[in-house]
């Protein structure tokens, strides 16, 4: 870590949003893919033994193909800002939001375990199923997360809107 000039806090909430944007890409590979980079340039841009951060047209072709402007949001929250969608509002929709559709993810992953338990063992289609549920779980999770650090102590507006 020492080869880099930037701040050790700023460089791991850098490689934090890193990380999940890999995840929301699809891991490695598909992340190296989608970038035109190779699995262990992007393994480093995750990794903290590296001081490798993504490249910013990398973070912008992973963000355009996921949806997930999270390394942006990252380095908007380092600079002290915090991202708006076209309209002006604040995105992520509040914090209450985050938590429906949290716990919303999680009804839908216990669901699919239920299912697939029921005759005693997990199929391969039924492997597929869980794995995409804990995706989608672990994704509502990594978000409403980010609406958390994003606030960075301060309060939280629970629908959106600071009260007036």
């Amino acid at each position: 870590m020492d080869d880099t000039i930037l701040p050790t806090e700023w460089l791991f909430r850098v490689k934090a949003a890193t990380r999940d944007l890999v995840r929301r890409a699809g891991g490695f590979v598909r992340a190296g893919e989608i970038s035109g980079r190779g699995k262990s340039s992007v393994e480093r841009w995750c990794s903290t033994d590296h001081v490798d951060v993504i490249p910013i047209p990398a973070a912008l072709l992973l963000q355009a193909e996921t949806g997930s402007p999270l390394v942006t949001i990252a380095m908007a929250e380092i600079a002290g800002r915090q991202l708006a969608p076209k309209g002006g509002e604040p995105t992520g929709g509040g914090f209450m939001a985050g938590h429906v559709r949290v716990s919303k993810e999680a009804a839908e992953y216990s669901n699919a375990v239920a299912k697939a338990q029921e005759d005693g063992v997990i199929t391969p289609n039924e492997q597929a199923e869980i794995d995409r549920e804990a995706a989608e779980l672990a994704e509502a999770v990594a978000d409403q997360r980010d609406t958390i650090a994003a606030a960075g102590g301060k309060t939280i507006p629970l629908f959106g809107r600071a009260a007036s």
